[in-house]
């Protein structure tokens, strides 16, 4: 029936990540958070209301990615604001995603990877959690296995369509996570260096491609806005959010504002028309943010490069660092959740060990060290989110899947010589990176606050009063 083990694999991998979201899916819909939604998930909502009513767009120049709630807004053209259509949509195309991981992980790797890859992100937490919410970071992610993957066959076959192809799929990334552009320098890199002399051709392809889903979004800034934005104007409010005096390397916003992005964007707006005593444009507004940050920085060069090296460890550290939804806390509320699924704990030690063993063929997997580190750089420059940090979770995979492999095919084999030389760097990452103590108080009363509102907002005061008070309690 199958024509050979792989295709079985894939199948057996959409199955179970497939079974695993949908789960999810049907015991969130029990709670309060399916129809409630929270921060980001709700702005996204909301703008997609607008535009399926042929309202269109509510600010002139975008502070966050068009292109989630343009696709919410097709379906709920089509079917009606239906938030479970939705998370089945998403619930698909995570399942897809795992898919396609795995047969990257073959391409990398081999069978034995693949199949490490692809159970590992069939039941990883996160990729679970963040398909079910109404928010880019499942989509994003998807796109950023998809441009692996075609940047993989593009280098295998050499055919500029595909190269073309590899840049449209990066485009919509960056598109829905702007920090994503940090790894095109390494994708035409790669051209200049191993395409010689025929470079230009991939590079044309692939920047045509990945200019092809940026540039409406830059024309659409400038044609209604009158500002040269190239996708949103967000990176200087969130270039002091991760850098200023007052960052600890998490998402903390400024002056004590809740983190609704039209609240936050609203109050960075008027906060830097008042320092500069006069109105200004959203791309000046943001660049007031980097200037502020940069002067910051250089009136205390020392106290900002130790912020650096907490952010460059944040991104390891295997706690799930929250903004709207706190992954940590609705385990104790969401059966599914809170089984001993796959986490980032158990990802990073295992991808490592991966990239070890791997590391003289670099050339084979070189999509997936470049992708593993720009995201690294991107955050550590910012600030570490958990929903942020997922992209690079995929580049992840396929090394974990190779490692865990390597592990299984040491203990069948009863090397144990072997086997324990694999698994004492892979206990020794795990124990330093769980070893420091963070302090997640302000995420918790942050949670119990959201859990509380919703529970007030559906006229269960009891419930709410339950949680206002956890917050008192703690």
């Amino acid at each position: 029936m199958f024509r050979n083990r792989q295709t079985v694999l894939c199948v057996i991998v959409f199955v179970l990540a497939f079974a695993l979201r949908f789960s999810h899916l049907l015991e969130l819909r029990q709670t309060v958070y399916f129809e409630n939604l929270l921060l980001d998930a709700e702005r996204y909502d909301e703008v997609a209301v607008r535009l399926a009513d042929g309202r269109g767009f509510d600010e002139p120049v975008f502070t966050m990615t068009p292109l989630y709630p343009a696709c919410l807004a097709v379906l709920y053209r089509l079917a009606g604001r239906s938030l479970f259509l939705v998370r089945l949509v998403q619930v698909f195309i995570g399942a897809a995603g795992c898919v396609l991981l795995c047969e990257l992980a073959r391409r990398w790797f081999g069978f034995g990877a693949a199949v490490g890859c692809g159970i590992l992100a069939a039941a990883y937490r996160p990729f679970i959690a963040y398909d079910n919410i109404l928010m880019a970071a499942g989509l994003s992610v998807f796109c950023m296995i998809l441009s692996l993957f075609l940047l993989q066959f593009a280098a295998e076959s050499k055919r500029t369509p595909i190269w073309f192809f590899a840049g449209l799929a990066l485009g919509l990334g960056v598109v829905l996570r702007p920090n994503l552009l940090l790894f095109v320098p390494f994708c035409l890199g790669w051209t200049v260096c191993q395409e010689r002399k025929l470079w230009w051709k991939p590079a044309a392809a692939l920047g045509a491609g990945l200019l092809l889903p940026i540039l409406p979004v830059t024309a659409r800034n400038v044609l209604h806005g009158g500002d040269y934005v190239l996708v949103t104007a967000s990176g200087g409010m969130n270039f002091y959010i991760g850098n200023s005096d007052e960052a600890d390397g998490t998402f903390l916003p400024p002056g004590g504002e809740v983190g609704h992005p039209t609240v936050l964007m609203v109050y960075g707006h008027r906060q830097a028309e008042s320092e500069l005593g006069r109105s200004l444009k959203a791309s000046e507004v943001s660049g007031h943010w980097y200037g502020k940050t940069f002067r910051s920085i250089g009136a205390r060069p020392f106290r900002w490069f130790g912020l650096l090296l907490r952010k460059a460890f944040l991104f390891w550290a295997p706690k799930e660092w929250p903004s709207s939804y706190n992954i940590d806390f609705m385990r104790g509320r969401l059966g599914l959740l809170g089984l001993p699924l796959v986490g980032f704990g158990l990802v990073v030690p295992l991808a490592l060990l991966g990239m070890a063993l791997s590391i003289s063929r670099w050339r084979e997997a070189y999509w997936g060290y470049a992708a593993v580190l720009s995201f690294w750089l991107a955050l550590t420059l910012y600030f570490v989110l958990a929903h942020y940090r997922l992209p690079a979770v995929s580049a992840m995979l396929p090394f974990a899947g190779l490692a865990t492999a390597e592990l299984v095919e040491r203990a069948l084999a009863r090397e144990w010589h072997r086997l324990a030389k694999l698994l004492a760097p892979v206990v020794t990452v795990a124990i330093v990176l769980h070893l420091p103590r963070f302090d997640d108080t302000a995420f918790k009363t942050v949670a119990h606050l959201n859990l509380g509102s919703i529970y007030q907002k559906t006229s269960n005061h009891r419930a709410a009063i339950k949680e206002f008070r956890s917050v008192t309690n703690s």
